[in-house]
């Protein structure tokens, strides 16, 4: 998730004040989200919710566009529902409204509700729809959290990919009163209203949450349904590469254990292994390369790998010492158009997992980079130093899918 406009957010992290800005969902995730503090409490008996968005999800895919949630309640969804409508719910049953459909160019979209006679109304691009009567005499309970871009089925937690917005989100703001049909139409316009006294997108406090910056993963079962499916910042066409990871496991030597799964529809392009026999190795497209390394145990290991197409030279590196060089593979290629996955080694593109192979385990800090790093930058990624992002995976601004029982904590 990116923030842009005058500057851009690459990683989790707070800000403040958002004239100018827009929030960017690039992609389908149950990681990225954005959390909103209010000004007040939320308001209970009456609101306008108003904000301008863009998306090219297809119509029959459901959209979460705002999220409300206390620790038992959804206390207030705005949905984009596969059938193209738009719809409001307030703990329990929803209220739906026809609109025009949501789409590439920017919709500005307010909601109105009043508790005293559930007088609702959807506005779009000014407009206003046939008001209808929802939830008389209803609370909206306080005490919860706000968030764009996922649907949390509990208090921040349980997200679900396919609820997840993509797109573009701005101007987000809210009263707890219903505005007038001018006020309304004189924000669509962008012009001068009242500032929101919940939510005021020039002013707004919120926290931009992607990436795993200062995360660990959690495999703590040999299962073969665990794993964590990573989204690359770019094609993986590779004639040279640079992998690096911090893992620790206490499985037997005896064991094999898949430490990082890269593969195409016919093929295992790149996968890494800790072999029965307590080698370490590199399999692109067929056989593989092996590496007699200090074994992997309960404290972390800094694991990282280079190679390149042009001579074949490949090494390991374990807490930033190199191991010989080895020959492998010179002239090869790495295809594009593949799934990354870490914790399972798919036989079949996303299938035929096994749990004699899983991983379990602690994984973090998994970087990669199209080209091979030298001795010192590989020794200053593994004691902690400033090093260049990778362009394939950076850690710090990472889209990632969990799946199974990963579970996500601190590094602490």
């Amino acid at each position: 998730m990116h923030l842009f406009g005058l500057f851009a957010l690459a990683q989790s992290s707070a800000c403040k004040g958002l004239a100018g800005k827009v929030l960017l969902f690039p992609l389908q995730t149950n990681s990225s989200f954005v959390t909103l503090t209010p000004l007040n409490e939320m308001p209970r008996n009456a609101f306008t919710l108003c904000f301008r968005v863009a998306t090219e999800l297809p119509k029959e895919r459901e959209i979460i566009l705002f999220a409300y949630r206390t620790i038992d309640h959804d206390e207030l969804n705005v949905w984009r529902e596969k059938d193209g409508r738009v719809s409001l719910y307030l703990s329990g049953a929803g209220v739906f409204s026809c609109l025009p459909p949501l789409g590439t160019f920017r919709t500005s979209l307010c909601v109105t509700w009043d508790s005293v006679i559930g007088l609702t109304a959807f506005w779009m691009n000014g407009k206003r729809s046939t008001y209808q009567l929802y939830k008389p005499g209803h609370c909206i309970r306080p005490g919860g959290i706000f968030i764009l871009g996922q649907d949390p089925d509990k208090c921040i937690g349980d997200f679900d990919p396919m609820q997840s917005f993509v797109g573009e989100i701005t101007d987000v703001n809210m009263w707890d009163y219903v505005l007038s049909s001018s006020q309304i139409q004189a924000w669509y316009q962008g012009d001068k209203v009242p500032k929101g006294n919940v939510f005021d997108w020039a002013t707004i406090d919120c926290n931009v949450n992607v990436g795993l910056a200062n995360k660990v993963l959690v495999f703590p079962y040999q299962t073969d349904f665990s794993y964590v499916t990573l989204m690359p910042l770019k094609e993986m066409a590779l004639k040279a590469f640079t992998l690096c990871l911090r893992v620790a496991t206490e499985l037997p030597e005896e064991r094999q254990i898949i430490l990082f799964a890269y593969r195409t529809s016919d093929y295992d392009e790149l996968n890494v292994w800790r072999e029965k026999d307590g080698r370490v190795a590199l399999y692109m497209s067929g056989d593989g390369v092996f590496f007699f390394l200090p074994p992997l145990g309960t404290f972390r290991t800094s694991l990282c790998l280079t190679w390149e197409s042009v001579g074949g030279l490949s090494a390991f590196w374990v807490d930033g010492k190199r191991s010989a060089y080895q020959v492998y593979k010179p002239g090869h290629s790495i295809r594009p158009e593949g799934t990354v996955l870490l914790g399972q080694d798919p036989d079949k593109h996303l299938g035929g997992l096994e749990a004699l192979q899983s991983f379990v385990g602690e994984m973090t800090d998994v970087n990669m980079w199209d080209y091979v790093l030298s001795r010192s930058l590989i020794q200053a990624w593994h004691y902690g130093h400033k090093v260049p992002k990778g362009n394939i995976f950076d850690w710090a601004t990472i889209d990632y899918q969990l799946n199974g029982n990963v579970i996500l904590v601190d590094d602490d």
